[in-house]
């Protein structure tokens, strides 16, 4: 070991953690606009041309009433 190099290398060690850590949420958040992407995408295909959503898409099998 150098006489000026510290034992140890705490700053390197932060330096590296920090990159990590950063990394990582980076990471997630990528993750988590892919998810919002398609989930928004899946809900915009789901709606039908008079705004209402696609009772097929929801899976309710309750029928239509007079209303609608």
């Amino acid at each position: 070991m150098k006489d000026d190099q510290r034992a140890g290398g705490g700053a390197s060690f932060r330096r590296r953690l920090g990159r990590t850590v950063c990394h990582g949420f980076s990471r997630l958040a990528g993750f988590l606009a892919y998810a919002a992407t398609a989930m928004l995408l899946t809900d915009m295909m789901a709606w039908d041309s008079d705004g209402r959503i696609v009772r097929r898409y929801l899976q309710q099998s309750e029928t239509p009433t007079a209303g609608e």
